[in-house]
């Protein structure tokens, strides 16, 4: 990244990086998050999508049931920028 997109971009990045960076460090571990998947996959017939962590329940709702112009919001908040 030149000088010039740094300082344009730099400051939203740095927002944006910390932000997944808590996501990341609350997150579910890989071992539950595995075995999540494996019972989801074992189900007959398997979802095409299927909540894996706490707050991925939340998440596939919101999907389904707000607009994009609401999830376009929620999706920045998330990022740390609402």
């Amino acid at each position: 990244m030149n000088l010039f997109q740094s300082k344009l971009y730099g400051p939203t990045f740095k927002t944006f990086a910390a932000s997944l960076n808590s996501m990341q460090a609350n997150g579910l571990d890989s071992t539950s998050a595995a075995k999540r998947v494996i019972e989801l996959a074992e189900q007959m017939p398997a979802p095409s999508r299927g909540a894996v962590g706490a707050d991925a329940e939340e998440m596939l709702r919101a999907a389904r049931e707000k607009s994009d112009a609401e999830l376009d919001a929620l999706r920045l908040k998330l990022a740390g920028f609402g």
